[in-house]
């Protein structure tokens, strides 16, 4: 799907100016001495002439639109492509910019109207706080229910943790965490609910906190989903710019899990940013030739991260 995004974006850029450029013009030309907008002998209420050009400024507002849909195209594509991989929140990034980015690009393309591009200014400014329509719509009956059955029971743990992930699939931390910690006290040795409390305080924004509580994940099963705490602690530690714990913690994910192009590029990222650009290189070069050897289903998970590591970024 995300190929077929790539080509509608590009195909729309490359119409956007061409449809404002061809549009037809409203000006009648004016012979030399006649009155300003009226031609000799031509009556005025005749339709203006078309066909002609659109002035400079229809131009440069055209080649303007064009420039914003390229922009908030490769930033969809990166939010929805190199998002969250690992099993929450990749729903509520992709529709959430499905909404709040693609659809005012397109009303604005539509209506000629570039003004509509400020939602997508507000949109990405505002992404703690704006809901996203379709995850709202597609958990509200789910989410009564589960609250309806958490006040008739609050024991209920099973319900706790499947509300707990529904808040931090609509990246909603915050309502998250109190279920995670209720069902935690009654299943203390889940390790599901371990990881989702580490995510839940990443989230947040409490990316410290969230390295200890995937460290008790490591430490009890360090391969526990293929790596996934190592991948998870990780992140909160760049997120801290604790480079050398960080580079540790992706050494864990590739003896965990040796087909994680992720992992790679995290690494080369972190050794760039230590100042060992031999070993980032390194990093990068694994990580081509590793995606060139993986299945297709797992190459397409992954793509992403191979064009990171393409790009050096």
């Amino acid at each position: 799907m995300r190929a077929w995004v790539v080509f509608v974006v590009a195909v729309v850029c490359w119409l956007a100016p061409v449809a404002a450029w061809a549009q037809p013009s409203s000006e009648v030309p004016t012979a030399p001495g006649a009155p300003t907008g009226v031609q000799p002998d031509e009556d005025v209420t005749a339709p203006p002439a078309v066909g002609r050009r659109t002035s400079t400024a229809d131009a440069l507002r055209a080649t303007l639109m064009m420039a914003l849909v390229v922009g908030a195209g490769w930033y969809f594509f990166r939010q929805t492509s190199g998002g969250a991989t690992r099993g929450y929140g990749v729903a509520g990034w992709s529709t959430y910019y499905l909404v709040w980015l693609v659809v005012p690009l397109v009303v604005a393309i539509v209506t000629a109207y570039p003004a509509v591009l400020i939602l997508i200014v507000v949109a990405i400014v505002a992404r703690p706080w704006l809901p996203d329509p379709i995850q709202y719509l597609r958990h509200a009956r789910r989410t009564s229910v589960l609250e309806a059955q958490v006040r008739t029971n609050p024991t209920n743990s099973v319900a706790r943790r499947e509300l707990a992930m529904i808040w931090i699939d609509k990246r909603r931390p915050a309502r998250a965490l109190p279920h995670l910690a209720a069902a935690r006290a009654r299943e203390p040795d889940d390790l599901e609910l371990v990881l989702l409390e580490g995510q839940a305080e990443a989230l947040a924004g409490r990316h410290q906190a969230a390295a200890a509580t995937f460290q008790r994940v490591i430490d009890r099963a360090a391969k526990f989903r293929y790596g996934e705490a190592w991948l998870a602690q990780a992140d909160a530690l760049i997120a801290c710019r604790q480079w050398e714990p960080a580079e540790a913690a992706l050494r864990g994910v590739l003896a965990a899990n040796s087909s994680s192009v992720e992992a790679l590029v995290k690494r080369a990222r972190v050794r760039t940013a230590r100042g060992d650009r031999d070993g980032a290189r390194d990093d990068r070069r694994a990580a081509r030739a590793l995606y060139r050897e993986l299945p297709r289903f797992q190459r397409r998970r992954q793509r992403w991260w191979y064009v990171r590591a393409v790009v050096g970024w």
